[in-house]
């Protein structure tokens, strides 16, 4: 179980700096305006750029969930024997 763990850690770290960009992507506290830095702008979810979004958010997310299932799921089976 403490593979699975830290073969999904890269994954979900890669979430979090997603999340922790996408709060600074904005200038004000609503999200309307873009960041005047151009680096931040395209962690916007809604304007930014949408491949970002794609790989760093949702990609990151299924392949931790999918290795958290699979370890899981591995590691019931092999108890079982």
């Amino acid at each position: 179980m403490l593979g699975g763990m830290f073969l999904a850690l890269p994954f979900l770290g890669a979430r979090c700096a997603y999340e922790v960009l996408t709060a600074w992507s904005s200038t004000d506290p609503f999200g309307n305006k873009l960041s005047t830095n151009p680096a931040l702008a395209q962690f916007n979810p809604v304007q930014g750029n949408y491949l970002t979004y794609l790989l760093m958010g949702l990609v990151s997310e299924f392949l931790t969930a999918i290795i958290y299932l699979l370890f899981s799921t591995v590691l019931s089976e092999f108890r079982r024997r």
